[in-house]
């Protein structure tokens, strides 16, 4: 008994080929199972004349029929697995760390508090407002300070290129949660006094307090006028180009900001020096979702507003680079002097970023030191012994 009408040469041997199968194979080995073809093998069969060899072609002829449908689930069941398995990834990473963006916004909450707080009472106690307004903003640096030293350990390499009493345009790559752009805030203000101006996306207009921010902590989201009076009275302005797109949708750190050369014609017009800012591991600390991203892509186009999850919140090292300052050449134009500044940042991206973002990779950086430590049994040795005479030389009773 013979069964050539109905050979399965695609179909996997084992669980290595079960792997490699295409959907298109699977789907050409059903359609290559005629059940007419096994009803007419079966009245070939000489019943009369079964023996033991006969019955073992029939029963392989069957089996070779029967294993390809009742497998065929099974495959396209670990086929989908497989294919979702990042998005399972990239969901439950969401729900561990979810919080992670909640908590920079708690702090941003309670800065605009503080201020709130600061105004209410000058004016209850009739009291000047400046110096409670300042002594907020004091606390809001020290606030931001400690907690992007403490929990991501962030340093700065070239902050001297940011002038102390002149204007300069400040151009940076936004990330997808700014924690380091306030802690570069903070530290110009702990240095200098002096608050950087930052022009922000038109929707933070519309969180309630906002008018608090803008009036004091100088953020506002006005056009090329506002800043080009801002450098001519020798301010600092800081201006991300990439702006909300790139902060939600640019995943490899590619810079790429269109034809937004707004920044640039205010350079033009002041003749300020441009500084070009990035913090390298910003994409690793907080993570926009990619799966699903064309559905919250389209959301954002539709609606310019940036409703995407967001996740992280991880402890990761930031270092913020300062490039030198770039000035506009004589009859250059606003596109060209855009594409130098872009350039700069991307040079900055490939010399201090890792070709592939990777969150464990950045968090085992961080955390190399503690580990060192942790296994250096000589300094061990020493801070227990140290510990010790501590307690030999405490006063229990006192």
């Amino acid at each position: 008994w013979r069964s050539d009408k109905m050979e399965f040469p695609n179909f996997p041997r084992n669980m290595k080929d079960m792997r490699n199968l295409k959907m298109e194979d699977m789907m050409g080995t059903l359609r290559n199972v005629n059940l007419d073809d096994v009803a007419e093998a079966m009245k070939k069969l000489n019943t009369d004349k079964l023996n033991a060899e006969n019955i073992d072609q029939f029963k392989n002829a069957m089996v070779k029929y029967v294993n390809p449908i009742m497998k065929t689930p099974k495959v396209i069941g670990s086929k989908l697995f497989e294919m979702s398995k990042p998005a399972l990834k990239e969901v439950g990473l969401f729900m561990l760390t979810c919080l992670g963006p909640w908590l920079f916004l708690l702090l941003c909450y309670l800065s605009t508090a503080l201020v709130s707080f600061s105004k209410y009472l000058s004016e209850r106690l009739q009291k000047p407002e400046a110096p409670a307004i300042n002594r907020a903003i004091a606390l809001i640096a020290n606030m931001w300070s400690a907690f992007t030293t403490l929990y991501h350990d962030q340093t700065f390499d070239g902050l001297e290129h940011i002038p102390k009493d002149s204007a300069a345009l400040l151009v940076w790559y936004h990330g997808p949660v700014p924690v380091d752009y306030l802690g570069l805030l903070a530290k110009i203000y702990k240095r200098d006094g002096r608050m950087i101006n930052t022009i922000v996306d038109r929707c933070l207009l519309m969180l309630p307090g906002f008018e608090n921010v803008q009036k004091y902590l100088k953020a506002s989201a006005a056009g090329k006028g506002y800043c080009v009076d801002l450098l001519e009275n020798g301010e600092l302005l800081a201006v991300a180009p990439g702006g909300s797109r790139e902060a939600l949708f640019d995943e490899s750190y590619s810079s790429d900001w269109g034809d937004r050369t707004g920044f640039a014609k205010v350079a033009l017009l002041t003749g300020a020096p441009i500084i070009p800012i990035f913090t390298e591991n910003i994409r690793e600390a907080y993570c926009t979702m990619s799966t699903g991203r064309k559905i919250w892509k389209y959301i954002f186009d539709k609606t310019k507003l940036p409703m995407i999850p967001i996740y992280g919140g991880f402890p990761v090292k930031l270092t913020t680079h300062i490039g030198a300052p770039i000035r506009a050449n004589r009859d250059e134009t606003a596109h060209q002097l855009k594409e130098r500044v872009q350039a700069a940042i991307a040079d900055m991206i490939s010399t201090y970023q890792r070709p592939e973002p990777s969150i464990t990779e950045a968090v085992m950086e961080r955390m190399a030191p503690v580990i060192e430590t942790l296994t250096d049994h000589e300094m061990l040795e020493a801070g227990l012994a140290q510990v010790s005479d501590v307690l030999n030389n405490l006063n229990l009773q006192e």
